[in-house]
């Protein structure tokens, strides 16, 4: 077996993330998944998926006896099987063989545990139901989402032919990073209205602070200005949003291109003493998080009916 050990550990990397991120929805972690290969695509439900990849000649069948061989090596495989109303989808988590099942489970009131049974491959699986096999981080196996042999028969898998793309490039692994530290802020009330944090005085809108603060933590690189009473701060909102203002490594999106989790968003709101706009970071298809004068909220800021917004990614080395 050929393992190229940069591919398997960027591969485990982004599995990791997107299990993490995405804890409750199996689209959206298999798309966060998929978007590291292919930047470009759009989020889609577990049916639609599956009859996507069908149509693209960059995904090809997989049969399930190569399946785990394939993700060690470090390819994308991706699996999945339509239902009626929702179907599930998984990725192929790089890692050993493993046998299914073994894990306890609650039927008719009663816990129960599931047999083990064969050696499947490990998969990447997050789902809003209970059963536990759906759910794995690589420790349960691509058989266990569905726990039947005749259901795990009609499951296809399909490889990513596109290897030449370097995985997580172009700033992507920092775009992840920053998403994942983005949504473990919800709730924080860090950047309240009423707090000094950092070099930013009380009373005062801290929108761009968390933006500046999760994005450097990230390992973006958010450029600070002289002036403040305290010392340097981050570039303000207005900034953000203005498209004739180049932000060093921070590529503004063209019309059209879809916002990825990891970008900015912020639109200008001229005429207040006490803020230029609001900015906020891409946490999910259509969500956001950001600061808001009492906590970090994630809602659909950004994305509402009649909002324009401006749109930037990180495509810089980073630090």
């Amino acid at each position: 077996m050929s393992v190229n050990q940069d591919a398997f550990s960027k591969l485990k990397q982004a599995c990791d993330q997107a299990y993490d991120m995405h804890p409750n929805s199996c689209s959206h972690a298999v798309w966060q998944v998929i978007q590291q290969y292919l930047p470009n695509q759009p989020w889609m439900d577990a049916n639609a998926l599956m009859a996507h990849v069908k149509g693209q000649k960059h995904w090809k069948p997989a049969p399930v006896s190569e399946i785990g061989r394939l993700a060690r090596e470090g390819a994308l495989v991706i699996g999945g099987k339509t239902e009626t109303g929702h179907g599930h989808v998984i990725v192929v988590y790089p890692g050993p063989d493993k046998p299914a099942g073994g894990y306890a489970y609650t039927k008719d009131g009663k816990q129960e545990n599931l047999r083990t049974r064969g050696n499947y491959a490990p998969a990447m699986s997050t789902s809003l139901g209970s059963w536990p096999g759906a759910k794995s981080k690589g420790d349960k196996t691509v058989w266990d989402p569905w726990a039947s042999d005749t259901k795990f028969s009609q499951v296809t898998f399909w490889k990513l032919e596109r290897q030449d793309q370097q995985v997580l490039g172009g700033g992507g692994a920092v775009r992840v990073r920053i998403a994942t530290l983005a949504l473990k802020m919800e709730g924080r009330t860090d950047w309240g209205f009423s707090k000094q944090t950092g070099n930013q005085l009380p009373f005062t809108n801290k929108c761009n602070l968390f933006v500046a603060e999760v994005t450097n933590a990230a390992g973006a690189v958010v450029p600070y200005t002289n002036g403040g009473p305290l010392g340097a701060r981050p570039i303000t909102a207005s900034v953000w949003a203005s498209k004739a203002t180049a932000i060093a490594g921070w590529r503004v999106l063209g019309s059209g291109e879809p916002a990825l989790p990891g970008d900015i968003a912020a639109i200008e709101q001229p005429g207040h003493d006490t803020y230029t706009g609001h900015v906020a970071i891409v946490v999910s298809p259509g969500k956001t998080a950001s600061a808001t004068s009492s906590m970090v909220v994630v809602n659909d800021w950004g994305f509402r009916k009649g909002q324009a917004p401006t749109f930037r990614r990180w495509e810089g080395s980073g630090h």
